[in-house]
């Protein structure tokens, strides 16, 4: 009898233990059966955003690199340390701000309205855009080839950029408040920005000796310039 007993216990373990086993895989088919529905209902949707920390962590690259706020988090140009990759014009800077060490910020060219630089092995003028009060500007006799960085400096009213390697002077279309403008011996071709120019007119004027100017090819701009009472020098007849 007390054999028969405990063979009844063993078999009652032993269903017990086939129960929970069975519970246990159910679970488990549950909790997959989940996660792959959440899969399916995230590629369904079209993003790669799962739940993840990897997942995270490519939305937020996404934010910064140009994506939800694009644009809000850059600085306004010329705010902070203003950097001059040409040696030769940093140096000239540092004349004039009288700073001869430390990073050059953009407060210390605010209130600068002039500046000579002639002479001094220049060839590049990023930076000098941040000299937003800029009325006079003389870079003769350097390696300059593009001033590009003069474009938003509308308070220049005279610019000097003799004997210097430049052939497009598009950046001074939008520079209405021009009245000198002197480019002897550089490489201009083509004087149609001047012409775009509508700042420039009855006695500006604009010096453009020794240059390579298509007189053929320029007599319109040329005569339309002559029209509006500038003052207008070239090799051209």
């Amino acid at each position: 009898m007390r054999q028969v007993v405990i063979t009844q216990i063993r078999t009652s373990l032993l269903l017990v233990f086939i129960l929970l086993i069975m519970s246990g895989l159910g679970c488990s088919s549950s909790n997959q059966s989940a996660d792959t529905g959440v899969l399916e209902d995230a590629q369904d949707s079209g993003t790669d955003e799962y739940i993840s920390d990897a997942g995270d962590q490519h939305l937020a690259d996404g934010i910064f690199d140009g994506g939800i706020n694009d644009g809000d988090q850059s600085e306004p140009p010329c705010s902070g340390v203003v950097v001059f990759p040409d040696l030769a014009l940093e140096a000239a800077i540092r004349e004039v701000i009288g700073k001869p060490i430390g990073d050059i910020l953009a407060e210390d060219l605010q209130n600068i309205t002039h500046v000579e630089f002639g002479e001094r092995g220049i060839i590049h003028l990023t930076g000098i855009e941040c000299l937003t009060a800029l009325e006079s500007f003389h870079v003769y006799v350097n390696q300059i080839v593009d001033i590009s960085p003069l474009r938003n400096l509308v308070a220049l009213k005279y610019i000097d950029l003799d004997n210097n390697p430049i052939a497009d002077i598009s950046p001074v279309s939008g520079l209405v408040a021009i009245e000198r403008l002197t480019m002897m011996g550089d490489q201009v071709i083509d004087i149609g920005p001047l012409v775009e120019n509508q700042g420039i007119d009855s006695e500006d004027y604009i010096m453009l000796m020794d240059n390579p100017i298509d007189c053929d090819g320029q007599a319109a701009n040329i005569a339309e310039l002559e029209s509006r009472g500038v003052v207008l020098y070239t090799d051209c007849p």
